[in-house]
């Protein structure tokens, strides 16, 4: 199980990844349900261009960040990442015996975080 206090603020980084590259006034669907093997699934789906199919297996590696397609003009007053939060956000989902991935999907980009929903043993 995931404790709260064992937790870091950056389980918000799927979240506030959707909203600084989703389109303006566009939907940043946020779901979690329970798996039939007892794990958790939450997911954040936002309406952006997403990552290039080629960079998908690099979006969780230390330093990576995304191409001028992902940081559109349009977001340019947050500044550009330093290649950290999704790496952070792996290593912390890992230590708690789960795991991220990411996929785009024809309605957007997604990032699914799944986590045991019991402690392991």
């Amino acid at each position: 199980m995931c404790r709260p206090a064992r937790t870091h603020p950056r389980h918000r980084q799927p979240a506030a990844n959707g909203v600084r590259h989703a389109p303006e006034h566009s939907d940043i669907l946020v779901t979690a349900h329970h798996r039939d093997d007892d794990h958790l699934i939450i997911s954040v789906l936002d309406h952006g261009p997403g990552v290039a199919s080629e960079d998908l297996g690099h979006i969780f590696d230390v330093g990576w960040r995304a191409n001028s397609a992902r940081t559109s003009d349009e977001h340019a007053h947050t500044g550009p990442g330093a290649g950290l939060g999704l790496a952070i956000v792996r290593g912390i989902i890992e230590a708690h015996g789960g795991h991220v991935d990411a996929c785009r999907l024809p309605e957007g980009f997604q990032l699914s975080i799944t986590l045991p929903a019991t402690p392991a043993v």
